[in-house]
């Protein structure tokens, strides 16, 4: 989770990419350029869509550790960090 109003590229969001996670974060648009994938936008000016959007997806996301997506996440580093 990322709630940030501003910040420039975030590291933490780096880190949950690497390991596969699901995100959900602040719809700015350096959350939004730095995060296409498993990532869930909330409108930061408005707390309830923050809420409403925890219950929306919580049942919805994996439990614990995730081989696979880890596995998946590492690859498209590679392949980001050689382009």
């Amino acid at each position: 989770l990322q709630p940030s109003l501003f910040e420039g590229w975030n590291t933490s969001i780096e880190d949950a990419r690497s390991l596969g996670k699901h995100l959900i974060i602040s719809d700015i648009a350096v959350h939004q350029e730095q995060c296409q994938e498993n990532a869930y936008y909330f409108d930061v000016k408005n707390p309830s869509t923050l809420c409403n959007l925890i219950q929306e997806i919580w049942d919805t996301l994996p439990e614990g550790y995730d081989k696979q997506a880890e596995i998946q996440a590492k690859e498209l580093y590679k392949r980001e960090i050689q382009t």
